[in-house]
C-alpha cells in the first residue's frame, strides 16, 4: 500500500466530513447524556408526579406543579428537536458517502470501520484502547 497526500478536492471533501461528523457525535453524545430514556406522569395516591426513567430505573422528580411541567415540556421538546438535528446530520453524511468514494477517500475496510465505530459508540476509543498497528494509518 502506497500512501499519497490528499489533492485539493479530497482535503476539502475531508473537512467538510470532519466537520458534518463531529456535530453528528456531539448530538449523539447529548442525546446520551441528557435524553436517554423517557419521562412521563404517574398518578399516585391521587397526585401526578413526574418520572424520568434512566437505565431502567424510574425516578420521581416531584409533584406536578409548573415547574415539573416545565421541566417535561422542556424534556420532549429538546429531544424533539435533538432527534430532528440528528436525522438531519444522518442524512447529510448519506449524500457525502458516496462522493467520498468518488474521491477515493472511504480508504478503511468495511469490517475495520465498523469494529472502530462501535468501539467509539461504546467510549472505548482513548480511554482504555487505541488504534495501533496499519488500521491506525487509516484511523
Amino acid at each position: 500500500m502506497s500512501l499519497s497526500d490528499l489533492n485539493g478536492d479530497q482535503a476539502r471533501q475531508t473537512i467538510d466530513v470532519d466537520q458534518v461528523f463531529s456535530s453528528f457525535a456531539m448530538a449523539r453524545g447529548e442525546w446520551a447524556r441528557r435524553y436517554r430514556g423517557s419521562m412521563s406522569w404517574k398518578t399516585v395516591g391521587g397526585r401526578d408526579y413526574l418520572y424520568r426513567k434512566r437505565y431502567e430505573a424510574w425516578k420521581s422528580l416531584g409533584p406536578r406543579t409548573p415547574e415539573t411541567e416545565a421541566m417535561a415540556t422542556g424534556f420532549h421538546e429538546g429531544r424533539a428537536q435533538l432527534q430532528e438535528r440528528i436525522a438531519g446530520l444522518t442524512a447529510r453524511l448519506d449524500a457525502m458517502a458516496p462522493v467520498n468514494r468518488a474521491l477515493n477517500l472511504g480508504r478503511l475496510p468495511v469490517i475495520a470501520a465498523r469494529i472502530l465505530r462501535a468501539l467509539n459508540q461504546a467510549g472505548l476509543i482513548g480511554a482504555g484502547i487505541e488504534v495501533v498497528g496499519t488500521n491506525a494509518l487509516f484511523a
